[in-house]
C-alpha cells in the first residue's frame, strides 16, 4: 500500500509542489480517486476521513489572518453538507468576514465581506475562528436565496446545531440588518423534519403558492404497522407531495417508486404527486400546474424574482394568504380522519 499523501494531512498545491507533486500529477490523483479537493486549493489523501479536525486543518491553510470563517464554509466546518444546487460536485468556496471598520479583503478564491460580530457570535473550532452556529444559520437565511436559506435552516435544526428559540433571539439582535425580514420569514417556516434540501425547496414553493401548510414525514399505517412514509402531505385531502431527487430517485429506482405510489393510491387512498428539481426551482409554472391537476386546490403563481428574495411586503402577503388557506381547508374538510379508511387494508 502506498504511503498517505503528505502524511495524511490537508495540503495546498504549493506544499504539493515542494513535495514533488506537479499540478498535472495532482489532477491525475484526483481523477483516479486517490486524492480529493477538500477546499478550493486544498487537497487530501482520499483514504483520510474528512472530520472536523481535517476541515479545520484545511481551513487554517488558506484562511487569511484577522478573518472569521462564515457563511456556507462555516456550515461546512460545523458538519452540514453542501446544500446549494450542484455544490456537492465542487469543493467548498472559502467565505470569511472581517470585523467592521476593517477594509474588505480581496483575494482570489475567497469570498470576503465586513460584518459586525458580537463576542458570543464567534467560536473556535479546531483553532479556526468561525461564526457561531446561530449566527451562521441566520447569515445564510439572510444572504442566500430563500430556497437555499430554508434548506440550511432545516438542516441545522435537524442536526441540532441550532434551536428555534436561539434563532428567534438572534433575529432581534439583527434588527435593521440587510434582508433580516427574509430571515424572519424563513425561521418561521423552518422545520427540522425535512430530510433533504429538495424537500425544503419544495415546501417553500408550496408555501409561496398560498397553499395550506404541509405535514412532514407522514406515516401510513395498517393496524399498528407503518407501511409507508410520505415526504409531505395534506391528510385532510389524502394528498402527498414528494421530492424526487437525482441521488435517491434516479432512473434505476423509477419502477420501484412508481409501484410504491400506485399501491398508495389503490390500497391506501392517497394521491401522490412527485416533483423534481426543475419543477421546484425552475422559472416556469410547471409546479403550480402539477399541483392544480393533482388536488382540488388553486395555487397562485408567484414570479420567480419574488420567490428568490423576501421583501417586507411579500412576507406580509404570504402570511395572510397562508392563514386564509388554512381557514378554507378547515371549512372544506370532512369530519373524521380521512385515512382511517386505509387502516386494516391489505
Amino acid at each position: 500500500m502506498r504511503p498517505l499523501l503528505l502524511d495524511g494531512q490537508p495540503f495546498t498545491t504549493t506544499q504539493a509542489r515542494r513535495a514533488g507533486l506537479s499540478p498535472d500529477r495532482l489532477d491525475e490523483l484526483v481523477l483516479r480517486g486517490e486524492a480529493v479537493r477538500v477546499l478550493r486549493g486544498v487537497l487530501l489523501d482520499a483514504r483520510v476521513p474528512v472530520d472536523l479536525a481535517v476541515r479545520a486543518s484545511a481551513l487554517a491553510l488558506v484562511a487569511p489572518p484577522d478573518t472569521v470563517v462564515a457563511g456556507t464554509t462555516a456550515a461546512w466546518l460545523l458538519g452540514v453538507p453542501a446544500l446549494l444546487p450542484g455544490a456537492d460536485r465542487l469543493p467548498p468556496v472559502l467565505e470569511v468576514v472581517r470585523p467592521a471598520g476593517r477594509s474588505a479583503l480581496r483575494r482570489s478564491g475567497v469570498v470576503a465581506r465586513v460584518a459586525v460580530l458580537g463576542d458570543d457570535e464567534v467560536v473556535d473550532l479546531g483553532g479556526v475562528p468561525v461564526t457561531a452556529p446561530t449566527r451562521t444559520a441566520l447569515d445564510l437565511a439572510r444572504g442566500l436565496d430563500r430556497s437555499d436559506g430554508l434548506a440550511y435552516l432545516d438542516a441545522m435544526l435537524g442536526a441540532r446545531l441550532v434551536e428555534r428559540e436561539a434563532l428567534e433571539q438572534g433575529l432581534e439582535g439583527l434588527a435593521g440588518f440587510p434582508w433580516v425580514d427574509q430571515a424572519r420569514e424563513l425561521v418561521a417556516l423552518a422545520d427540522p423534519r425535512a430530510e433533504s434540501p429538495g424537500e425544503s425547496w419544495m415546501r417553500l414553493r408550496w408555501h409561496d403558492a398560498g397553499l395550506p401548510p404541509l405535514e412532514l414525514q407522514v406515516e401510513v399505517q395498517v393496524g399498528d404497522a407503518v407501511v409507508a412514509r410520505l415526504d409531505t402531505a395534506l391528510r385532510e385531502r389524502g394528498f402527498a407531495l414528494e421530492y424526487d431527487g437525482e441521488r435517491w430517485h434516479g432512473p434505476e429506482r423509477e419502477a420501484h417508486d412508481a409501484h410504491r405510489r400506485d399501491r398508495l393510491r389503490r390500497v391506501h387512498g392517497w394521491t401522490v404527486l412527485a416533483v423534481g428539481k426543475e419543477a421546484v426551482l425552475g422559472r416556469s409554472d410547471a409546479f403550480e400546474r402539477a399541483v392544480a391537476g393533482a388536488v382540488d386546490l388553486v395555487p397562485e403563481v408567484v414570479p420567480w424574482q419574488r420567490r428568490r428574495r423576501t421583501t417586507l411586503r411579500d412576507r406580509r402577503v404570504r402570511l395572510r394568504r397562508a392563514a386564509e388557506a388554512r381557514e378554507a381547508l378547515g371549512a372544506a374538510s370532512p369530519t373524521g380522519d380521512l385515512h382511517d379508511r386505509g387502516r386494516g387494508a391489505a
